[in-house]
Formats: structure tokens, sequence, C-alpha cells
């Protein structure tokens, strides 16, 4: 698992299983992302799955598929 509490953008293009408190957050349509997730923005076209709270933006694309709770303040 990553852990990251720092950064500007983290674009997951893979597959991550992730800790993540940061900027902005992009989903490629590729990509899957799963585990507690904190963010100011986030675009996501592919998989998430558990927890995803967004502070600003939260933008769902052609999505894959998404499960678990998501929380944004729009």
């Amino acid at each position: 698992m990553i852990k990251v509490t720092d950064c500007d953008m983290m674009l997951v293009a893979g597959t991550d299983e992730v800790t993540l408190d940061s900027g902005l957050l992009p989903i490629a349509a590729q990509g899957s992302c799963w585990n507690s997730v904190d963010m100011d923005a986030a675009e996501v076209w592919g998989r998430f799955d558990d927890r995803l709270r967004v502070r600003e933006k939260l933008v769902f694309r052609a999505i894959d598929r998404a499960c678990g709770r998501v929380f944004s303040s729009q």
C-alpha cells in the first residue's frame, strides 16, 4: 500500500492501493484505485473502491465503477 501526504497531483494509470491526502487525483480509464483518499479535486475515468472524500471539485467521467463511500462538498 502507498501512503502519500503531500503532492500536487497523483495520476493513477494502473492499479494502486493508496492512502492519499493531497491536491488533484485523476484516475485514468484503465486505472483502478482503492483505499482511503482525501483530495482537493478528483476526476474519475476508471474504477474507485472504498472511501473518496473531495473538498472541492469531483467529476465522474465515463466511469467503469465506483463503490464505497463518496463525499463531496459540491
